[in-house]
């Protein structure tokens, strides 16, 4: 048993364990009842494909798949300074 086990296995959040490939070769106890997935379907699948595609971004004018042209901050102005 090494010595990460007690708090893989304890732990209240999901969590899973990966190969050098992104493969998943653990996951523990709490994985199920968050994501509805047991060890057995997760164990030797990559986690990328067990992730949800991304839905188009259509907020964005022109096509949906379109990146978007502003910064990420440009929704929200700059603070005025107080006179």
């Amino acid at each position: 048993m090494s010595y990460h086990e007690p708090i893989f296995a304890m732990s209240l959040d999901p969590a899973v364990l990966l190969d050098s490939q992104g493969v998943v070769t653990r996951v523990n106890d709490t994985w199920q009842p968050t994501f509805g997935h047991s060890a057995d379907e997760l164990v030797g699948q990559t986690l990328m494909g067990l992730l949800p595609r991304r839905r188009p971004n259509t907020s964005v004018a022109g096509s949906a798949t379109s990146p978007p042209t502003a910064s990420p901050g440009a929704a929200y102005p700059a603070p005025r300074r107080k006179r």
